[in-house]
C-alpha cells in the first residue's frame, strides 16, 4: 500500500512567526515589512523536491527576493518526472 502525501505549494506559513496561509506574493511582502534581515527556513523552497527544510538562509527577506518573484508552478508541471522534463 503506498500512500501519497498531498503537498500545499499554494499557500505558507511564516517560519518566524504565527502567520498562516499566505499566497507566495503575501509570504515575501510579509517578511519584507515584519521581518527585515532575519534568517529562517523558506517555507517556498521547503516544500520542493530539491529543497531542504532543514537549511536556514541567513537573510530570508533577500532569499524570497531574489528567488520567488513568480510562482513556480507557472513555470513548472510538477507532474513531469525527470526523464520527461530532461
Amino acid at each position: 500500500l503506498f500512500l501519497f502525501r498531498t503537498v500545499n505549494r499554494s499557500t505558507f506559513n511564516c517560519p518566524l512567526c504565527s502567520e498562516k496561509n499566505l499566497e507566495r506574493k503575501g509570504l515575501v511582502e510579509h517578511v519584507n515589512k515584519k521581518h527585515k534581515s532575519r534568517g529562517g527556513v523558506c517555507p517556498i523552497c521547503a516544500v520542493q523536491e530539491y529543497g531542504d527544510p532543514n537549511y536556514v538562509s541567513p537573510n530570508l527577506s533577500s532569499h524570497l527576493n531574489a528567488r520567488h518573484q513568480y510562482d513556480l508552478d507557472t513555470y513548472t508541471d510538477y507532474g513531469l518526472d525527470d526523464d520527461a522534463i530532461l
